[in-house]
This record gives C-alpha cells, sequence and structure tokens, in this order.
C-alpha cells in the first residue's frame, strides 16, 4: 500500500484546490468590493480558511482534481 505522501501528490492537489478556492474568492470579493475597508486580518483569515476548505476537499476527494503526470 502506498503512502498519500508519494511524489507529493497529495499536497499539490491540497494547494491547487485551496488556489482555486482562493481564486473564486478572489473574483466574488473584488466584484462585490467587501474587503471591509482592506482589513489584513480578514485577508489572513481568508486565506487560511480557504487553505483549510482545500485540505478538506482533497483528503475526502469532493473534487476530482487532476494531477499532472510524470
Amino acid at each position: 500500500m502506498q503512502s498519500v505522501r508519494t511524489n507529493g501528490i497529495f499536497f499539490r492537489k491540497w494547494m491547487r484546490c485551496s488556489t482555486y478556492i482562493f481564486m473564486i474568492f478572489t473574483a466574488v470579493n473584488y466584484i462585490g468590493n467587501s474587503i471591509h475597508g482592506g482589513d489584513f486580518y480578514f485577508f489572513f483569515l481568508i486565506v487560511l480558511l480557504c487553505l483549510l476548505g482545500g485540505f478538506v476537499f482533497v483528503f475526502f476527494n469532493i473534487i476530482n482534481v487532476k494531477d499532472d503526470k510524470k
């Protein structure tokens, strides 16, 4: 049985999924212009939530993110 960490596949999927979530949030936030005055802590919270969401989606395989073949 292979480890989940083989060749960093899990990490790459996690970062890619988190990036997708962050890009969607950024687009919606830019259109809605609701960043609460540009508060850095709010932005940092959103980044952490995107990383957590990406981890959950990849860990439970909710979003099928295609990994590059090497």
